[in-house]
């Protein structure tokens, strides 16, 4: 038998690793021991294991346990920045909320306090053209006093010569009566009636263009407008020795009776004091359809119209005309009433003299479409 030396030298305890679990080294190898007593016998069972197998399997189960507990972490630090992304949302979309909240407010006493300046701003804009409507029926009735008093001379002619003609009559009549001749005195009477009613279709005419009323749209005839207007300066068209030319088609359109006549005069007034200086004194009246509208040209033999004042030429106040013969507001007025019946009026200088005035208006039936339509 080995002596208890040499044992000692092949097995020695390393350490305890618990109640009856040691390390030792057996030849040089490290075991691990574990002792369990025997039940019923004074005997204990003693279990070797290679300390390097014991390391492997420790090792093995602290990675798996090391990773475990790692991927336990990780999952830890994924739900609590999760977490954290989740609260950084919800602040960052309560302040998104926050923010639109103060735009949409800011907005909404933005867009009240424009509206009330719009809403300021249109009854002002109403105002000014009320006042500007009220200064041009002003200015256009103005306008026709003014024509009716530069026409005065002329129309105290024109109505001095029936008067005239009147006492004439009544002188030869009452001989025709004290003779009994019945015959001649009823033809005196006929002619001294006709005379009458020339007298008062002047003068009635007169009242009716030198009335103050607001624009009224109805359907007119452009030609009895022309006509109407010409009768009004038939005397002066006399005096100043004009040939009148016209070309006058029925063609109705919406506009404003006296106005219209209105801008006829003005128009008919500047061609006659245009020719005044000429020789051949000639006034050209046309009116026609042309397509949907109608077209009145009035046409003289004047000098014609310079560029200069072509480009001025329905500028109110300016005027070629000397001091106290004209305001310069006759071919203003004349465009604004024209414009505000949905037409246009232009000039022209003709060669190699000579000038146009060109009106064009919608055809009645036209504008009242156009009326419905909007």
């Amino acid at each position: 038998m080995p002596s208890r030396a040499s044992a000692n030298s092949i097995w020695r305890s390393l350490g305890s690793l618990g109640a009856d679990t040691r390390l030792v080294s057996i030849a040089g190898k490290r075991f691990v021991t574990q002792s369990q007593p025997v039940p019923g016998e004074d005997w204990r069972i003693q279990y070797f294991t290679d300390w390097d197998t014991v390391l492997v399997t420790v090792r093995s189960k602290a990675l798996i346990a090391g990773s475990a507990w790692a991927v336990l972490l990780l999952l830890l630090l994924y739900i609590r920045q999760r977490r954290l992304g989740i609260r950084a949302r919800a602040e960052a979309q309560a302040a998104v909320e926050e923010t639109l909240r103060h735009a949409r407010d800011e907005l909404e006493r933005t867009v009240a306090a424009r509206t009330a300046a719009l809403t300021a701003e249109v009854a002002e804009r109403q105002k000014t053209e009320r006042h500007l409507r009220e200064t041009q029926d002003e200015l256009i009735h103005a306008g026709k006093m003014a024509a009716l008093g530069q026409m005065s001379a002329a129309m105290a002619h024109e109505i001095n010569q029936p008067l005239t003609a009147l006492r004439t009559f009544l002188s030869s009549t009452r001989l025709f009566v004290d003779r009994d001749n019945r015959e001649a005195a009823s033809a005196n009477f006929d002619m001294m009636n006709d005379l009458a009613e020339r007298i008062a279709k002047i003068t009635q005419h007169l009242k009716v263009f030198a009335r103050k009323s607001p624009i009224s749209f109805q359907t007119v005839d452009l030609s009895q407008s022309v006509e109407r207007s010409l009768l009004l300066l038939d005397g002066q068209v006399r005096l100043a020795g004009v040939e009148v030319a016209k070309r006058l088609e029925p063609v109705p359109v919406a506009g404003d009776p006296l106005r219209l006549e209105q801008v006829f005069v003005n128009l008919f007034r500047n061609a006659i004091d245009a020719m005044r200086a000429v020789e051949v004194r000639r006034l050209e009246v046309v009116v026609a359809r042309e397509g949907e509208s109608c077209v009145a040209r009035i046409a003289d033999t004047g000098p014609g119209i310079d560029a200069e004042v072509m480009e001025r030429l329905f500028e109110p106040f300016f005027t070629t005309k000397e001091v106290g013969e004209g305001l310069g507001l006759g071919l203003s007025l004349s465009y604004g009433i024209i414009r505000d019946m949905g037409g246009t009026i232009h000039a022209e200088s003709l060669a190699p003299s000579g000038a146009a005035f060109v009106i064009r208006l919608p055809l009645a039936a036209a504008k009242e479409e156009e009326g419905s339509g909007g």
